[in-house]
Order: C-alpha cells, then structure tokens, then sequence
C-alpha cells in the first residue's frame, strides 16, 4: 500500500497551506478556493504589511492544540460505558486539528464572501484573541481537565 503523498501548493510550497485549501474545498474546485486564499494573503500582505505565510502559521501555532481527548468504550453485561483520557498529540495531528477547527470556525462566519470570511478569522485569532477557533480550542482544553483525573496522565 502506497503511503498518503501531501503535494505542497504552487505559490508558497507549503503542504500546509495546501491541507489548509483542500479543507477549504468542496466538490472539486480547489484552483477557485486556491485564488480566494491567495487574494486574502495579499490583503493580509496590504491591510497589515506582515508576510502572510508567517501569519498564515502563526495563526496556525496559535490555535493547534497539545492534547486530546480520546473515547475509550468498555463494554461490560447491559451497559456500555464511555470513559474520556487526554492523550498527547504529535505534530502533525496538532496541526491537522488546527486546521479543521480553522476551516469550520470560517465557515461559521457570518460575511458573503470567503475572503473576507479567511481574513477576518485570521484576524481575530492572531491580533484580537477572540477568534471561534480559540473558544473551540479553550472549551477543548476544559474539557481535557475535566477528565484528567479519569486516568493517569502527565501534566
């Protein structure tokens, strides 16, 4: 089996970016969604006069998270029973969780457009601390305390 390749995207070469488009995407139009994200990176880029690949991937380290919750079921006679244990996450899957908790705090956004959405998520994330991504990473994070003493874990 051969194993999952990520192409980076054209412009910035980053595979990344290129999870972060093909999150965005739906039925099949990624070069659309591919434009829209890099028209938002040049109004990052004019609005701001930050690179818009270090705001890309601080917004990124900003909201990925270090633990998770995995669901354990333990089966006994009439009952199954659900017990929650923080595991710690890898890189990769720290990033994977960001973006998605990015592509649906976007999609929540209340403006017509995806550009405007992209930017204005980004925004409120990295300058004004009060993006959806961070409530859902924050409620996350409660979570995980509320279930710590489930098991034994390394705080």
């Amino acid at each position: 089996m051969k194993p999952f390749i990520i192409y980076a995207e054209g412009v910035f070469q980053s595979k990344w970016l290129s999870k972060f488009i093909n999150k965005l995407t739906l039925f099949g139009k990624t070069g659309k969604i591919e434009r829209l994200v890099y028209l938002t990176f040049f109004f990052i880029k004019k609005e701001l006069s930050i690179c818009p690949m270090f705001f890309f991937f601080e917004v990124l380290e900003k909201v990925r998270p270090v633990i998770s919750l995995k669901i354990y079921k333990k089966k006994g006679r009439k009952v199954t029973t659900k017990t929650a244990m923080p595991i710690k996450l890898n890189t990769m899957d720290q990033y994977k969780k960001a973006i998605f908790w990015l592509r649906l705090s976007i999609s929540v956004k209340e403006e017509k457009q995806l550009v405007s959405k992209i930017f204005q998520e980004f925004y409120d994330t990295l300058i004004l601390d009060a993006g959806n991504s961070l409530k859902k990473k924050k409620t996350y994070y409660k979570y995980a305390v509320l279930f710590k003493a489930t098991r034994k874990f390394k705080w």
